[in-house]
């Protein structure tokens, strides 16, 4: 069965596709669903509301796309079929309705729930597929993938991320809702009610206290599956009885959690560094610059246009307007221009993004021999670094390899403290008084 799913998986996963444009300013917000839910149609409206409420609430998410990871409820035209081999197999014990304490007497060291989970992957190849696929592709046009997993859609996501390569994981963030799992790949929040009957199959102790309770009129406080459903974990109504009163009962508690997990992700890819590297400078210090670009990672992703590079190491990403064109900036940017209001002699280009970058002039720096100036170089960066760590050379503390989480950083200091001129290879850096890591690296000058 193992070797079928991967043979499966396979066949479907070795073809993938790029977005009409390459945006590495966006993002994918998907919700993967639970068994047991709605039909598609309804679980994408609900999601696309709930979406349209958190960005209403919080401006940091606006760029966010909203989709959907769905998780069949009938399986080869067989409806809830794992429910019903459980059901023939090993007795009525896969039905949700059953008391804590009838479903904790065949639970032994998660057993039941690791088998569930084994026999929906095998019965949802198909879905579990189009999850791999959808996030591959969506992290191949560089956008940042956010999935909301809740209930068994985390089983489906965790199966997800092992299939994703290790540079894809960068791009990648999770958000465990109302889990019966453990795991949370990547490291994102766990989101699950003590009191959620479903979290507790789990046996992890890596719970949010639910300020509703459902209790028995003696006070014996019973997990429920009254607090499992999504909807309840978004800060809608739950109808329960506590202590022996039937009320309508909420909570923001996981919604305010979720809400914030999905911006922290969107701050997180945001800073990531690009997938793209200056690969060719054309017309340098001209209205006409330009450069082309190499991925980092995967050679079989190509970009084939121009790009006007205002930041070459922010985001790739495509603008329109009377200049329209694939840039490389911060991002914010909708629109070229060739003039503007206070607009200097050496300004050739600026985007309107907030940093209001620029395409100067050869005026502004001319790189050429430093030496010849009076210049000196005073930091390299290789310029196929990628991976797990970054190669620099600084003058003054000579080479340095930084982890790639840094990389952003150390890239920004250089540009914002000394001059950026270009690529060369490590000969001319050697012979103008510099050294490099690699064959060839980004060159940064002194100020003077």
């Amino acid at each position: 069965m193992k070797i079928f799913i991967k043979l499966f998986l396979f066949t479907l996963l070795t073809s993938s596709s790029l977005s009409a444009y390459l945006d590495e300013c966006q993002t994918d917000l998907y919700y993967a669903n639970g068994m047991f839910g709605e039909a598609e149609n309804d679980e994408k409206k609900d999601w696309y509301i709930y979406v349209k409420i958190l960005k209403k609430s919080n401006s940091n998410i606006n760029s966010v796309t909203n989709k959907i990871s769905y998780n069949s409820h009938t399986l080869w035209g067989v409806d809830d079929v794992i429910e019903v081999m459980f059901q023939k197999f090993i007795g009525d014990i896969i039905s949700w309705s059953k008391t804590q304490d009838y479903l904790k007497d065949y639970i032994e060291e998660n057993e039941i729930i690791n088998a569930v989970n084994i026999l929906s992957q095998a019965f949802n190849i198909q879905d579990l597929a189009t999850h791999i696929k959808s996030y591959k592709d969506s992290i191949n046009a560089g956008h940042g993938v956010i999935v909301v997993a809740h209930s068994q859609g985390n089983f489906f996501t965790n199966k997800a991320y092992e299939y994703l390569e290790g540079w894809q994981k960068n791009y990648f963030h999770m958000i465990g809702v109302a889990s019966p799992s453990s795991v949370v790949s990547g490291g994102g929040p766990r989101v699950s009610f003590d009191n959620d009957l479903i979290v507790t199959i789990s046996g992890a102790d890596w719970t949010i206290k639910n300020e509703n309770r459902n209790r028995t009129v003696d006070g014996n406080d019973f997990q429920t599956l009254k607090y499992h459903a999504f909807s309840y974990y978004m800060g809608e109504t739950a109808t329960v009885t506590d202590l022996g009163v039937t009320k309508n009962v909420s909570t923001t508690i996981a919604k305010d959690m979720i809400t914030n997990g999905i911006v922290n992700a969107v701050n997180n890819h945001n800073n990531a560094p690009s997938q793209w590297r200056t690969d060719q400078e054309f017309d340098k210090g001209t209205i006409g610059h330009k450069i082309t670009v190499k991925h980092q990672y995967d050679s079989s992703i190509v970009m084939n246009e121009e790009v006007y590079p205002f930041e070459i190491f922010k985001k790739l990403y495509y603008v329109s307007g009377d200049m329209p064109g694939y840039v490389k900036a911060s991002c914010g940017g909708t629109k070229i221009s060739p003039s503007w209001t206070g607009q200097e002699k050496n300004e050739l280009l600026m985007i309107n993004n907030p940093e209001e970058e620029k395409i100067y002039g050869e005026d502004e720096f001319i790189c050429t021999n430093p030496a010849s100036d009076g210049h000196q170089i005073m930091a390299t960066y290789c310029s196929y670094s990628h991976g797990s760590t970054a190669h620099f050379w600084f003058r003054d503390t000579g080479y340095i390899n930084a982890p790639a989480s840094e990389k952003p950083v150390i890239t920004q200091y250089l540009q914002d403290t000394y001059n950026y001129c270009g690529i060369y290879p490590r000969g001319t850096i050697q012979a103008w008084g510099g050294e490099s890591y690699c064959y060839e690296a980004q060159v940064f000058w002194d100020n003077q």
